[in-house]
């Protein structure tokens, strides 16, 4: 047995460690670390089956493709075609990754969503006309925020018109994710995260009544089976809106980022990555331990500049919720503006059996760490 790892993510490739099965890493990007794997590949993903015979002349040594990031996720899908490995089908991968397709198909689906169009099948004008001003602009083939745009002229809107794109209207309320382990098209596990700081903090699972658990559950069920997912980790995000509505947000194939699998561990017991490897490579269920904590993740992003100080850190290894504080950066150090979830200088994880009191350590902690640039 032989993995091929599609884009790296030090989880994963741990845990296939961990668990003595061989890989082999895909990387479009220079890694830090090249963990145990049998070989990297570090270049443009695969476009064509005698791309990937370059690096791999033996084919047959590769028994599973896992895709851990969003950017492995279509190649990860071309690779098990070509080798006639377990896969979801064509369209379902399209429909996860391209943002407007995915959106066409699930309104025809009746799944409740904010109204969006097309970039580039309509005038700027008439765009405004139907979603109004302020609208957002967001790219079909991203993921992590890279790439929105928050327009509030028209001069912007049709500046916008060439970007591979979609423009929605916005919304009052807040974001957040639903994330699912699916087998033989039944979901077999999910869990609720809470986005308490878009794009900076999570808590998991997150605290809301159960009848807005019961509505978000019932839009990710609604949405997979529309979809006809029939394995793997599924990461859906919804907006919950000031009435209590849920809307559809989006959805990938491919564990979540923002270190919230590091929260689900700590939350459940159990090691969601070596869980993510088994339901890729067995495709069998797993028991999963019962909730036993409440955990957040904070990504540590100072903005643009360069560090001149770095303070609170003692205090917050204090708190009573404190379990990981990791910093990557020193004073001197030059800070680049953040374009996505994904950048970040650091992160800390926070656990509690109490959410009151976790609550309370998270609001600490930003009153805390003083980065000044």
């Amino acid at each position: 047995m032989t993995v091929l790892l599609m884009g790296f993510r030090s989880g994963a490739a741990r845990a296939l460690e961990k668990m003595k099965v061989p890989y082999i890493i895909w990387s479009e990007k220079e890694l830090l670390n090249s963990r145990t794997a049998k070989k990297i590949i570090i270049d443009k993903f695969p476009v064509e089956k005698n791309d990937l015979q370059i690096y791999l002349s033996d084919l047959s040594d590769v028994t599973h493709v896992i895709s851990s990031t969003e950017a492995g996720v279509i190649p990860g899908s071309k690779i098990r075609k070509w080798l006639d490995l377990h896969r979801n089908k064509d369209s379902v991968i399209t429909r996860c990754t391209d943002k407007l397709e995915m959106k066409k198909f699930l309104s025809q689906k009746n799944i409740p969503m904010t109204k969006f169009l097309p970039s580039r099948a309509m005038k700027a004008e008439d765009i405004v006309g139907e979603l109004g001003l302020p609208v957002v602009n967001k790219v079909r083939l991203s993921s992590g925020g890279r790439g929105v745009q928050f327009l509030s002229t028209l001069e912007e809107v049709e500046s916008s018109m060439s970007r591979d794109s979609y423009f929605e209207k916005p919304l009052d309320g807040t974001e957040g994710s639903i994330e699912s382990f699916v087998i033989n098209g039944e979901i077999v596990f999910t869990n609720i995260t809470q986005y308490f700081k878009n794009g900076e903090c999570n808590i998991v699972p997150g605290q809301y009544t159960q009848q807005i658990n019961e509505k978000i559950e019932e839009l990710n069920s609604n949405v997979l089976s529309a979809l006809r997912i029939k394995w793997g980790m599924t990461h859906l995000e919804y907006y919950l809106l000031d009435n209590g509505e849920i809307l559809f947000g989006e959805v990938a194939l491919r564990p979540p980022g923002g270190y919230i699998m590091e929260a689900l561990k700590e939350s459940y017991g159990i090691n969601f990555w070596e869980l993510f490897i088994n339901v890729e490579i067995n495709m069998q269920k797993t028991e999963l331990k019962f909730k036993k904590s409440n955990s957040s993740t904070i990504i540590i992003h100072p903005g643009e500049g360069t560090v001149s100080s770095i303070t609170g850190i003692d205090k917050i290894k204090k708190l009573e919720s404190f379990k990981k504080l990791k910093l990557k950066i020193n004073i001197g150090d030059k800070i680049d503006q953040r374009d996505g979830v994904g950048e970040d200088y650091g992160h800390a994880i926070m656990t509690n059996t109490n959410s009151k009191n976790l609550l309370r350590d998270i609001k600490s902690f930003y009153s805390l760490l003083e980065i000044t640039l």
